[in-house]
């Protein structure tokens, strides 16, 4: 079967349609029948993402999820960092800035009494 499309005199578009047979391909064919038939369409694949539909479903998609309690201990990693000596010598440092603060107010207050 051929099908020509040609542009029309109207400013439009014509067709042409012939067909031939496989035995007499210089033959055109009189007349041309059709058999069309229906194939349903295939069915949907299933969900990957079941949980997705439930939440849209039962209107938690979008929310913010609820955090699962934790469960046996809590994992080491591998930090080694002694924590205790940091926090001495945090609170040293911040001992000498207040004493440093009052010596200089003392300090002051001397020279203004001179």
């Amino acid at each position: 079967m051929t099908i020509r499309v040609t542009n029309a005199d109207n400013g439009g578009l014509q067709s042409e349609i012939w067909a031939t047979t496989d035995d007499d391909p210089d033959t055109k064919v009189q007349e041309l029948r059709f058999l069309n038939t229906y194939a349903p369409p295939t069915p949907a694949p299933s969900d990957e993402h079941p949980d997705i539909a439930e939440g849209i479903e039962n209107g938690t998609w979008g929310s913010t999820p609820t955090p699962k309690p934790a469960t046996g201990a809590v994992p080491q990693t591998s930090d080694d960092l002694p924590l205790t000596a940091l926090i001495v010598v945090l609170v040293v440092a911040a001992a000498a800035v207040v004493a440093l603060v009052v010596l200089r107010k003392r300090s002051a207050k001397k020279d203004e009494q001179k």
